[in-house]
């Protein structure tokens, strides 16, 4: 109960602040209060991905896209090696992720999954950093 009121507390100062409350799935707040409040929900890329950057960087963990060809090609021109799918483009153990709000999110390989591995970053070679640094 007191994380539940905790949170209330946050949302309203978030609302008071911003004029405005994210309007957010099941799931996705689900994460949100696991990342929030330390709670264990089983699912720790998710609650690491929200922490490293909400909502947009949950949905880059957890959606696939098409992104538009000029950030596909800057990407191949940035990204020598990598190898594309979609939104994503992998090297080894290190995989970095174009998110819909045009931004770029580290990951690197665990256990067989990817894991979010640093915040999101406009340019691909401070992202690879930072997947790098994780390593």
């Amino acid at each position: 109960m007191r994380v539940l009121a905790a949170d209330a507390a946050l949302r309203a100062r978030e609302l008071l602040t911003s004029g405005a409350a994210a309007v957010l799935t099941e799931f996705h707040d689900r994460v949100r209060l696991a990342a929030v409040h330390d709670l264990d929900i089983g699912l720790p890329a998710a609650v690491q991905a929200w922490r490293y950057g909400g909502g947009a960087a949950l949905e880059t963990l957890t959606t696939a896209w098409t992104p538009p060809k000029q950030a596909v090609a800057r990407a191949a021109w940035q990204l020598p090696g990598f190898e594309a799918a979609r939104n994503r483009w992998t090297h080894g153990d290190v995989q970095l992720r174009f998110g819909k709000d045009g931004r770029w999110y580290p990951f690197v390989a665990a256990d067989g999954d990817w894991r979010p591995a640093g915040p999101a970053e406009s340019d691909p070679a401070a992202a690879l950093a930072a997947a790098q640094g994780a390593d």
